[in-house]
């Protein structure tokens, strides 16, 4: 004495009976460079890290990128700062250039200070997800930059041991920075 109902469906085309949400976000190309030298930024203006510079075409104007840099950073004194910042093209991207009261020139993704730089490597990292809409190339770069002329802050190197005129580096590391472009 129990009713039952009972429903049939029937599906000829999948694809379309169901949106595919697994090539949603899938990563579509990757791009990676390391840079593995040593440089010294011995002036108060934004200039590129070396080898950390990437030009690539986006195969969709929708396509986002996700972006992830570390820089590994010393100091040739224990005062004064430095910084590290995110491009593409000629645009901040990933950190503040105004907020709160900050400048674009004391501003980044990262900041090094000479009291941990000149004993150790200290590296500052980002990943930064960036929606750029466009189809046209990209080049994506990474700058750093002192606070004080006169004042080195080196990449891959510490102060120590060598940074501050004496010669040989006693440690060496590497940066780099990969990009994902991401399928939209």
């Amino acid at each position: 004495g129990v009713d039952s109902i009972y429903t049939t469906v029937e599906v000829e085309d999948l694809s379309t009976a169901v949106k595919d949400k697994a090539s949603d976000g899938k990563v579509i190309n990757t791009w990676n460079v390391v840079y593995t030298g040593a440089q010294r930024l011995n002036t108060e203006t934004w200039v590129d890290i070396s080898d950390l510079t990437m030009t690539i075409t986006p195969r969709s104007a929708s396509s986002k990128f996700l972006i992830t840099a570390v820089v590994n950073c010393g100091f040739d004194v224990d005062t004064h700062d430095g910084f590290v910042r995110l491009m593409r093209g000629s645009t901040v991207i990933g950190s503040t250039s105004s907020e709160a009261g900050a400048t674009a020139d004391l501003s980044g993704f990262g900041q090094v200070a000479g009291q941990q730089g000149l004993t150790g490597i200290i590296p500052r990292v980002i990943t930064y997800l960036d929606t750029p809409n466009t189809a046209a190339p990209l080049t994506y770069h990474v700058e750093g930059r002192n606070q004080t002329d006169g004042k080195d802050m080196l990449i891959n190197i510490r102060g120590a041991g060598g940074g501050n005129g004496s010669g040989a580096y006693d440690m060496h590391t590497t940066s780099q920075m990969t990009i994902m472009e991401l399928r939209p």
